[in-house]
């Protein structure tokens, strides 16, 4: 009897199954070997599950890779259908094929070499790539900084918009993650920009002046691009921007700015930049300036749920607490937004960038304030008790 002939054997089969224990789940990946090639089916010995066969669109899309086998060749299948009704395992080959590219992907991970991957699609997480036929996925957080989509809160809608520019494109990249029994390849253009930049940020060292233009703003502060060849980024948070109060970065600065700025700390390829460190502070003579005890005038700046920010010189801000009021509701009664009064100093500490203030002749103010509330009573308008702090 020739193997095609014991193949089809009903009685052959059944004695075969009879010895499996458990039979394979779809899915699941198997070591055969193969047992006979005809023009529209593939025969594979799958041990003690018996025999499979690759046949119809599995059998077109394994053509290539079926091309080249020939009988005793130990292949690689997965189970598409447990039994068909002919009574094989109904299989697929179309992974076969990307064996050697998997092999191909592990020499260049083990070699730390950079490949190129092209962007098929996006989502919120990431861009879906393909290498040489395998496809892979590349998480936004492995994006260089020129690339990565900086969105004011983080709206994944609007995030996923930024990554879909790059579908078709190319981009340089290496493998991080590699699995193919799992199918699964995870790359990473971050990594091949860390290797350049840690190189080109040895010129650079905590101290150095750069001069850069501004390639993003954002609510914790400004991203710069310096050096000759503008690829290295560099961040000016937002407290080392201006030695004044600023509520956010795009008040002093907006994208294609030209910036001065001194390096303040280099860590884990990350640099961080300051204005402030090339202006003179201007809290060192504060205590000459605006002595403990002495009268100056200042503008409501801002108000917060501990008291009022005064600005009393173009860097230099004190504050007066809420407690001064018993209140928020009387603080905001007796200081309008932007306008300005005569303070009292009462401390000073120019080592934590500290002035308290208190409102000259505050507590006249208050008595002021009290009758005023008291006659509207009498005259039977509804005055709003202040809420306890």
């Amino acid at each position: 009897m020739t193997t095609e002939e014991l193949i089809k054997d009903s009685d052959f089969r059944s004695a075969f199954k009879a010895q499996v224990a458990t039979p394979p789940k779809q899915g699941e990946v198997l070591e055969g070997t193969v047992l006979s090639k005809q023009k529209r089916a593939l025969y594979v010995d799958l041990g003690m599950f018996g025999t499979g066969v690759v046949y119809g669109l599995e059998y077109r899309l394994g053509r290539e890779a079926i091309k080249h086998l020939k009988q005793g060749d130990s292949i690689s299948v997965k189970v598409v259908e447990t039994e068909n009704e002919d009574g094989f395992i109904d299989l697929a080959l179309k992974d076969i094929g990307q064996r050697k590219e998997w092999e191909t992907l592990q020499t260049k991970k083990d070699a730390n070499e950079t490949v190129s991957a092209k962007i098929i699609a996006a989502n919120k997480g990431g861009l879906l790539i393909e290498v040489v036929g395998i496809s892979g996925f590349l998480p936004v957080s492995r994006l260089t900084p020129e690339h990565y989509p900086r969105v004011e809160g983080g709206e994944k809608n609007k995030i996923l918009e930024e990554l879909k520019k790059f579908v078709g494109k190319e981009m340089a990249v290496k493998i991080i993650d590699l699995d193919p029994k799992e199918e699964r390849l995870i790359v990473s253009e971050k990594e091949l920009y860390e290797e350049k930049l840690k190189e080109r940020l040895t010129q650079y060292e905590v101290g150095s002046v750069v001069e850069g233009t501004v390639t993003a703003v954002v609510d914790f502060g400004v991203f710069i691009k310096f050096n000759d060849n503008m690829d290295i980024e560099g961040l000016i948070h937002i407290s080392e921007l201006s030695w004044g109060l600023i509520d956010h970065p795009s008040e002093l600065f907006k994208q294609g700015d030209q910036v001065t700025a001194k390096v303040i700390d280099i860590q884990n390829n990350k640099v961080s930049l300051s204005l402030k460190a090339l202006q003179e502070d201007p809290w060192m003579n504060v205590e000459q300036k605006y002595p403990a005890g002495s009268t100056t005038k200042g503008e409501v700046f801002k108000f917060t749920p501990y008291g009022a920010f005064i600005k009393v010189d173009d860097n230099i801000y004190g504050l007066i607490h809420v407690s001064k009021f018993g209140d928020t509701q009387t603080m905001k009664e007796l200081l309008k937004d932007k306008t300005k009064y005569q303070f009292v100093v009462e401390s000073v500490n120019p080592q934590d960038k500290r002035l308290m203030l208190t409102l000259k002749d505050l507590e006249e103010q208050l008595t002021k304030l009290g009758k005023i509330r008291e006659k509207k009573e009498k005259e039977g308008e509804k005055i709003e008790k202040p809420k306890t702090e």
